[in-house]
């Protein structure tokens, strides 16, 4: 199946944009990035152009709704393959994404990271090790610190 680019004219026609209309959220989910089956995963080192166009295309989106602030980029769930492929692997081209988003286009003004089952792994890393720093700051008359569940 063929797909063709869609013009600027078809989005100002489709999308009957009203000054009140601010998108306050883009959502992604299941990018799983560095497993191999990802489209996001470079197929050949350091070619992240299938990132780079999905910046690009969010980009043209925003342009038809907001002009004064920008959404939050909302990651949920499943964005890091850790099941599938290796923390280098994974982290290099979430680096690549972030830069996307960030740099190249400056899509956001926050992002919130909501992990999945597939990214978990590193969150439980990060816990442990915020828990680890609270530990060694406890003095010998305080109470061990909570286990939080936030990073």
């Amino acid at each position: 199946m063929k797909t063709r680019p869609v013009s600027k004219s078809f989005l100002e026609k489709t999308i009957h944009r009203n000054m009140a209309d601010q998108l306050k959220f883009i959502v992604l989910s299941d990018l799983h990035l560095g497993e191999s089956d990802s489209l996001l995963t470079p197929r050949k080192s350091g070619d992240y152009q299938v990132v780079r166009a999905l910046s690009d295309c969010l980009s043209d989106f925003l342009e038809n709704f907001n002009q004064e602030e920008l959404p939050a980029f909302v990651l949920n769930g499943d964005i890091l393959g850790l099941s599938f492929s290796t923390y280098q692997e994974s982290l290099a081209v979430f680096e690549q994404f972030l830069k996307a988003f960030t740099h190249q286009n400056r899509i956001c003004d926050r992002v919130v990271y909501v992990p999945g089952n597939h990214d978990h792994h590193i969150w439980n890393l990060a816990k442990e090790e915020n828990f680890l720093k609270a530990l060694k700051k406890r003095t010998a008359n305080e109470a061990v610190p909570e286990l939080q569940n936030t990073s």
